[in-house]
């Protein structure tokens, strides 16, 4: 009886576990870092730390490009309030930049949407937006995507590659004519080593069909002839 208590414990138990709620790993903004203090800054570089964006706000003049900087450990994004600016879909690698670059006054908040909480803003100007001039473009311009390499020690982007022109008819040189080599007659063929063998064989036939036919041709010599007394 004991044996069955102990049994149904155990089963209790283990029932438990199988049908517990799961429990999630945690969010890294919630557990295992150190949230930082909110921060404002005038410096054209925001750093993008596990959980935050330092400084949180950043105070820069019209036509400033801001430079994101990504640390060692996680994949971030930069989306603009209303996606206006940024990605919500192209992820910042560890150890890479991004830069936009800000042409006129007003305040862009943006987001990390990978790691709720992580937020902040760029203050351009006096931070009031003023009505774009027809045909004055984007109010936020993509300098270096998120496929940037890594930032150097002057903290400055790199340079775009680049892009050869393309070549054209005119200016690319005819490639020299392959030199024509002459057909080659091919070699004759050996004859099948069989040929002699069958030779051989058909003349030592001959050869014994006409020692047979001299042997019958004796024998009938010899019934015909007298006998001696």
């Amino acid at each position: 009886m004991r044996a069955i208590r102990v049994l149904a414990a155990l089963g209790l138990i283990l029932g438990s576990f199988a049908f517990a709620t799961p429990v999630a790993a945690g969010d890294p903004c919630y557990h295992g870092f150190d949230i930082p203090d909110r921060s404002e800054g005038t410096q054209p570089q925001v750093k993008l730390m596990p959980c935050a964006f330092a400084p949180t706000v950043v105070r820069v003049a019209p036509g400033t490009t801001v430079e994101f900087f990504s640390g060692p450990f996680d994949v971030h994004l930069i989306t603009g309030a209303g996606q206006e600016w940024g990605s919500r879909d192209d992820v910042i690698q560890p150890d890479s930049m991004v830069s936009y670059r800000f042409v006129r006054a007003g305040t862009y908040p943006y987001a990390c949407a990978l790691h709720r909480g992580m937020a902040g803003t760029i203050v351009v100007g006096d931070g009031v937006a003023a009505k774009a001039a027809a045909g004055s473009g984007p109010a936020v311009v993509t300098v270096v995507g998120p496929a940037a390499s890594k930032p150097t020690s002057s903290r400055s982007a790199p340079a775009a590659a680049a892009v050869p022109a393309p070549r054209t008819a005119s200016s690319v040189a005819p490639a020299a004519a392959a030199p024509v080599v002459p057909a080659t007659t091919p070699a004759a063929t050996e004859r099948p080593t069989g040929t002699p063998l069958l030779v051989v064989a058909v003349l030592l036939l001959a050869v014994a069909a006409i020692t047979a036919i001299r042997l019958v041709a004796g024998r009938r010599t010899g019934r015909g002839a007298p006998l001696e007394t």
